[in-house]
């Protein structure tokens, strides 16, 4: 095989990788979520759940494990701008373990009150156990599964296990924080035992997300995923079209949270150089009329004989000049960083209010 071969064969497998991994994204892959991710740790999949939501297509959704609502309130987002008849059910007791932390009735107030007002036609939230829940399921009914309660390994196994039964014929079913391995994280181990039973998918960013398949007539861009080798070109691709995009959403509410304290900070950074400077400018001034300024005591230019190591008055004059030149050169620098700070700003704030 010539060199010019090797390239084309090259350049046709990337071809190849790219068509594979266009099946895997669509406009909704693009969707911006209209509830914060700040403090939630499936912040960056978001853009994947608006994908999966219009190419399955559930008709019955339900969440083990919700807090603070950011990953179900994408789904019901894409439930909505799908217009798919889909139910969706968030079960928890919002009360909290060792791994999210326990807490009192405000974060399921909220919530609630978030999901009541935009997708109370379709979406439920269940106050229970998981293991309580399940009587309120049909079996054979669930299209798609997200599990996200305990993440001790027993805990995620058990959830699994019992909801299988609860499992449509062709189903979906998500694990998140597969990338974990600190905290007495399990899921990871998990994973690694049904992925090798299961088609599937994973993603590695975002604590990771297993994207696990059950049956064989789930829809054909379902299907093309989690057909996707792990090692493959395809896959490496959907992987970082989709850890981008994520990141992206994250980075655009930790700003827009973050974003005012910044500029307050860069403001407040500012205000003290030039007071600094103001104070450098009258000592140089001072000293130009014969005076010279050590901290609170003024003495006249004739009283500097008193001092140990007196230094000329020139010398002073130009170290304070450089000391200026130098103050002025970062209160330059910081103004310009405040003044993108607080477009940036601007921008976000816009931008979330169009949303």
């Amino acid at each position: 095989m010539t060199i010019d071969d090797k390239a084309a064969a090259m350049a046709e497998r990337g071809l190849l990788a790219d068509e594979a991994a266009l099946k895997c994204i669509s406009p909704a892959s693009f969707w911006f979520p209209n509830l914060s991710s700040v403090g939630s740790g499936w912040a960056e999949h978001a853009p994947f759940a608006f994908w999966l939501m219009e190419a399955l297509r559930p008709k019955v959704f339900v969440e083990l494990g919700t807090h603070k609502g950011y990953s179900f309130s994408a789904f019901c987002q894409a439930a909505l701008e799908v217009r798919t008849q889909v139910r969706c059910y968030a079960v928890d007791t919002w009360q909290g373990d060792e791994h999210a932390g326990f807490y009192g009735d405000k974060i399921y107030d909220e919530v609630f009150a978030f999901i009541e007002a935009r997708y109370s036609s379709f979406a439920r939230m269940v106050r229970s156990t998981f293991d309580d829940a399940l009587v309120h399921f049909e079996d054979g009914t669930v299209d798609l599964l997200h599990i996200d309660g305990r993440h001790h390994y027993e805990d995620a196994s058990h959830d699994y296990t019992s909801w299988i039964p609860k499992l449509a014929p062709n189903a979906v079913v998500l694990f998140h924080d597969i990338n974990v391995r600190e905290r007495n994280f399990g899921v990871y181990r998990l994973w690694d035992e049904l992925k090798a039973k299961h088609e599937h998918f994973e993603f590695l960013h975002g604590n990771g997300l297993g994207v696990l398949g059950i049956g064989d007539g789930l829809p054909d861009r379902v299907q093309c995923l989690l057909k996707l080798p792990d090692d493959s070109e395809s896959a490496g691709l959907v992987r970082q079209i989709y850890s981008r995009l994520g990141k992206a959403i994250s980075n655009h509410y930790e700003l827009a949270d973050h974003g005012p304290d910044v500029a307050n900070s860069l403001r407040g950074g500012i205000e003290e150089r030039d007071a600094e400077i103001i104070r450098l400018r009258l000592e140089n001034l001072n000293l130009q009329n014969g005076n010279m300024v050590l901290g609170n005591t003024r003495l006249a230019s004739g009283d500097s004989a008193g001092l140990t190591q007196p230094m000329d008055n020139d010398v002073i004059i130009q170290r304070l000049r450089e000391d200026i030149d130098s103050q002025a050169g970062t209160i330059r620098a910081m103004q310009a960083a405040l003044k993108e700070a607080e477009a940036r700003v601007g921008q976000l704030m816009v931008s979330k209010s169009a949303t």
